[in-house]
């Protein structure tokens, strides 16, 4: 392999990417379809779910590996061998899944005889266990305020720069000369 040969450089305007404004943005862009074509790709598995605005249900009886679900929630009452991973939604379940669960603004019941072995990360929703649900690894909890406070702060931050250019000048009434 020659120097150079297999680096990817994007150059915008005069200079490289580095030095752009727009380079997060354009390299956010660039992650966020290569993972949808991940997603995608591992969907097509056969035993993965992958789901957009429908709610996903592993019924009893049924074997699944991962479970994606973005705007919608999953209810598991089969096995799930692999993680399950929501973004605005829910997760239910009353059987065991062998992964990780991840849920982001959402909540996560476990019902009696349901068990996660792997890790569970909430962001801004809770856990509800049932009976003798339990977590086998680790479990990480970020409660909404979390996300409320940087959302108040760049709140008042633009509700401070609107105020100072949208100040009132005081307007003096000038008698006409007589």
């Amino acid at each position: 392999m020659e120097p150079g040969e297999g680096v990817l450089r994007i150059r915008l305007g005069g200079g490289t990417c580095v030095r752009s404004k727009y380079c997060f943005l354009m390299l956010a862009f660039v992650f966020v379809l290569l993972g949808a074509g991940v997603c995608t790709a591992r969907a097509q598995n056969g035993q993965d779910r992958v789901s957009f605005g429908n709610r996903i249900v592993v019924n009893e009886g049924e074997t699944v590996g991962d479970v994606v679900c973005f705007l919608c929630s999953v209810e598991s009452h089969g096995r799930i061998q692999g993680d399950v991973v929501t973004f605005l939604g829910n997760v239910k379940a009353t059987s065991p899944i062998r992964g990780d669960v991840v849920s982001f603004a959402g909540n996560v019941v476990l019902e009696d005889e349901a068990s996660i072995d792997g890790d569970l990360v909430i962001f801004g929703g809770d856990l509800r266990k049932n009976g003798s649900a339990h977590v086998g690894q680790d479990q990480v909890i970020f409660p909404v305020v979390i996300f409320l406070i940087p959302i108040a702060i760049i709140g008042a931050i633009i509700w401070a720069i609107s105020a100072i250019f949208r100040r009132r000048t005081p307007t003096f009434y000038i008698p006409p000369v007589r």
